[in-house]
């Protein structure tokens, strides 16, 4: 039996080559297609959050009166973060007395995003000039005054509130933005 796998070897050496070089090369464009696969996608170790999912009309009902206008965007991924917009503004007849809530918030998809997100809030506190420290909201929390934004960094997850009358951020209410991003936080889905 072997002589005969011997004699079927010999006669047919060129084509048993040319097909195992075949699969070899099959086999290295399948594991280089996989791997740029899988480094050119993100990997998800947590979901992106979407900012109205934390934010409801329920929830902006309570600081926005009457009839109101809601804008929002989903998460758009880029690099290890991805960011996500909600908006309300009521719909006053005078643009001077027009409040609105802004929440922006970029999420960490990943240990990298983390890492980023921490050292671009310190970064932005650090570039401000303008900031007052606040307590009691998320892992550190400061106010711009001149933007009426409130920063939140809160475990993997950086916020940004804004509320107020839309003509003049500076008068933003500093009180009802730490409320606004109390109750943003509670609602973030922990891992």
């Amino acid at each position: 039996m072997f002589s005969k796998i011997k004699v079927f070897i010999n006669s047919h050496r060129r084509l048993i080559i040319l097909w195992l070089g075949v699969v070899v090369v099959a086999i290295i464009f399948a594991v280089l297609a996989a791997l740029f696969i899988y480094n050119t996608t993100p990997h998800y170790t947590y979901k992106p959050i979407n900012a109205c999912d934390i934010l409801s009309d329920a929830d902006a009902g309570k600081y926005i009166s009457g009839q109101y206008v809601n804008n929002t965007t989903t998460p758009e991924v880029t690099g290890n973060t991805a960011t996500s917009k909600c908006s309300y503004t009521d719909l006053q007849k005078d643009a001077t007395k027009t409040t609105v809530l802004a929440l922006a918030i970029q999420s960490a998809i990943n240990e990298k995003g983390t890492k980023q997100l921490k050292s671009d809030f310190e970064s932005t506190k650090a570039a401000s000039t303008d900031i007052e420290s606040i307590s009691g909201v998320g892992d550190e929390a400061f106010f711009t005054k001149t933007s009426g934004q409130l920063h939140v960094l809160s475990d993997r997850s950086w916020l940004i509130v804004s509320y107020g009358y839309g003509q003049s951020p500076q008068d933003n209410n500093i009180t009802k933005s730490v409320e606004i991003a109390k109750l943003a936080i509670a609602n973030i889905p922990h891992k």
